[in-house]
């Protein structure tokens, strides 16, 4: 609908998204709500809204209700979070940084080396969906180097 509202390609549509910490009833007026995604070599700080380290037996985390809102080209839309405040002002608050995390249908081929996992698929393929900027404490070097990817479906 957002790409037809605003005569804007489908392919230019991006994405600003705010991971929730409260159960959401109602529909969202922009944008949709996104469960059931998974956290590949990560875990999710639900206390702090940030990725963090998983535990050694896990090898997937669960990831809370995300909210996908459209946003108009390259700029980053004043989306409003569960506590009042948008998300860019909230990770900018705490000094949290983003990672840039690829988001995959189901994981890509886990014999190939983590970073070229996270580069080889760029829009081609028909694992890939699309970027999701997460909000972390660490660089973003640390989280590529383990790979760390969100899925739709698990193994």
């Amino acid at each position: 609908d957002h790409a037809v509202s605003f005569k804007e390609p489908l392919e230019h549509l991006q994405f600003d998204v705010v991971c929730l910490t409260s159960k959401q009833i109602a529909p969202p007026e922009t944008g949709c709500f996104i469960t059931g995604l998974s956290l590949c070599s990560a875990a999710w700080d639900v206390n702090r809204n940030h990725l963090k380290e998983p535990r050694s037996s896990e090898s997937y985390g669960n990831i809370p209700l995300m909210w996908f809102q459209p946003t108009h080209g390259d700029t980053t839309s004043d989306s409003v979070t569960n506590n009042g405040s948008s998300s860019t002002a909230v990770a900018a608050k705490k000094n949290y940084q983003r990672y840039r995390c690829p988001l995959f249908v189901y994981r890509p081929d886990l014999a190939a080396p983590k970073d070229v996992i996270v580069h080889q698929y760029d829009g081609e393929s028909g694992l890939f969906i699309t970027n999701v900027d997460l909000s972390t404490d660490t660089p973003g070097k640390h989280w590529l180097k383990r790979g760390v990817t969100l899925v739709c479906q698990r193994d």
